[in-house]
This record gives C-alpha cells, sequence and structure tokens, in this order.
C-alpha cells in the first residue's frame, strides 16, 4: 500500500509547517512585502476616495449686494401694523433655534426686530444679511416658520419643534 500514495509526504509537511524557505535566487518579494504594498494602496485610495463634508460656497459679492438689499427692501415693505410693532421693542430672536446674541445682533441692526418681520423673509434673504456680516455657518432655513410660530403665540408648537431641531437645521 506504501506505493500506492499519490502525494510525498516531505513536500506537504514542509508545506503545511510553514517552514518552506525561499530561494535566495528566486525573484520576487516575500509575503510580507506585498501585504505592505496592497496595504498602502488601501491606504491611498482611501485619502483619494473618502467622504468628505460640501463645504457652501457664498454667493458672489454681487449677488449678495442683491439679496441684502432685497431683505432690505422686504422689511422696508411692512404692512402698517407691522410698522407699529417696529415702535414696540424688539423681540428676542433667541428663542429661535439656531440663533445667538450676535446673530440677534446683526438682525435687529438691519431692521429685523419682531417675529413677525423674520418670519416675512426667505432663507436667502436672512443668509444675505447675515453673509453680509460676516456670519457665514449658520442654517437659517426653519428660522422664518420658528419665527412665525412665536409670532402666533403658539409656543408649545415651537418647543415641540425645536425639539426636531439642532443648532437650527432639521436633523
Amino acid at each position: 500500500m506504501r506505493g500506492k500514495n499519490w502525494i510525498s509526504a516531505a513536500p506537504l509537511a514542509l508545506a503545511l509547517s510553514g517552514c518552506a524557505q525561499q530561494d535566495a535566487t528566486a525573484p520576487g518579494l516575500p509575503w510580507w512585502g506585498w501585504l505592505i504594498i496592497i496595504l498602502v494602496i488601501f491606504l491611498l485610495f482611501w485619502l483619494v476616495f473618502r467622504s468628505r463634508p460640501v463645504e457652501e460656497t457664498p454667493p458672489p459679492a454681487h449677488e449678495a449686494e442683491a439679496l441684502t438689499r432685497a431683505a432690505e427692501a422686504a422689511v422696508l415693505e411692512q404692512p402698517a401694523a407691522e410698522a407699529v410693532s417696529a415702535t414696540l421693542p424688539p423681540d428676542d430672536l433667541t428663542i429661535i433655534e439656531g440663533i445667538g446674541p450676535k446673530i440677534n445682533s446683526i438682525l435687529q441692526a438691519a431692521g429685523v426686530n419682531t417675529f413677525a418681520q423674520l418670519a416675512a423673509l426667505e432663507p436667502q434673504q436672512i443668509m444675505a444679511i447675515l453673509t453680509a456680516n460676516g456670519i457665514r455657518l449658520a442654517d437659517a432655513s426653519s428660522w422664518p416658520e420658528q419665527a412665525g410660530m412665536a409670532a402666533r403665540g403658539e409656543m408649545q408648537r415651537l418647543q415641540l419643534f425645536q425639539e426636531t431641531l439642532k443648532g437650527g437645521r432639521k436633523v
């Protein structure tokens, strides 16, 4: 029965033991050299193709000025009821999620003093006012909606809505 073995035991034992020696004259890299090359390739692909946060570029200066003028015109073209509210003390706009003391002062300097005035503006108009004053990271997309709730006195509804926001952004 010994003559019928199909595989010789010596090469098999050498291959399974992990002690196989590579010829010094054999061309090529050892296994760990190939492993390093593969890891470097994966690292390069990761660096090139990783997902990067998309940064919004501010509008060109002429567009920002046009939006600022449009925002100022919208504030100036208030109905008579809102013109009377301009004589009242300004609302605390920091109640709106995403508006802090600095943005509050910028909006009030631009003539947006009440929740009703803020609700009447489009988010692009608000952002034009902010970018003209050096604020670029704010997200005003939900501010008119929040200001409308505050102007109508729907404070509980406003609080429930603000629980779904993070920094004024819908989560």
